[in-house]
């Protein structure tokens, strides 16, 4: 009877190991490749959405808009620099990346050297980086970085990032040419 028993506790136990182990690979997994969206701005709303999600919103010429839903870490932390390569890449003229960091709640010094790096590298393709929404403890641990210095500004609400992101004039700074509508009245090409 004992041996009934400890073959079922030790089936028992394999099991529970195999289900704690099998949660702990998808948890790896959603944090390595997190959900990320572009963001456009609802005409009829003072919101930014995911344009995949919203056909409707709308981007600023030149601005690109990105946001991270999960904590970035060293296990996304190369997963997020190839993510806005992609993104900016893909994107037409584009002179500004505005991070949304209100999906954020931490952020370790991996991603911070990668985000530090990825900075520099769109600085020297002459786009400019503006991080806004940014939990508390996120702007903590930025503060005590070269984050900030590198930074064309940090701001409370998406809306003030694209703002001070977007071309003062209605002339477009790359082609020369003034535009029939204000920026931020364009549909979103993403």
């Amino acid at each position: 009877m004992w041996t009934t028993r400890r073959s079922a506790l030790v089936l028992l136990c394999t099991a529970q190991f195999i289900d704690v182990l099998g949660a702990a690979v998808v948890v790896v997994a959603r944090m390595m490749r997190p959900h990320t969206a572009v963001l456009g701005h609802l005409p009829d709303a003072d919101a930014y959405r995911n344009v995949e999600r919203f056909p409707e919103a709308e981007q600023t010429d030149g601005v690109v808009v990105v946001r991270f839903d999960v904590s970035l870490s060293y296990l996304n932390a190369e997963f997020m620099k190839d993510r806005i390569r992609h993104v900016m890449d893909a994107a037409t003229h584009p002179r500004a990346l505005v991070l949304d960091m209100s999906g954020v709640n931490d952020i370790d010094s991996s991603a911070v050297e990668t985000l530090t790096e990825l900075i520099d590298e769109l600085a020297d393709r002459g786009v400019v980086v503006h991080l806004s929404a940014g939990k508390g403890p996120v702007r903590d641990v930025l503060t005590r970085t070269a984050v900030p210095d590198r930074l064309a500004g940090t701001h409370v609400h998406i809306r003030d990032a694209v703002a001070a992101a977007a071309p003062t004039s209605r002339r477009d700074r790359v082609t020369g040419q003034m535009s029939s509508q204000p920026p931020c009245d364009r549909k979103a090409t993403t």
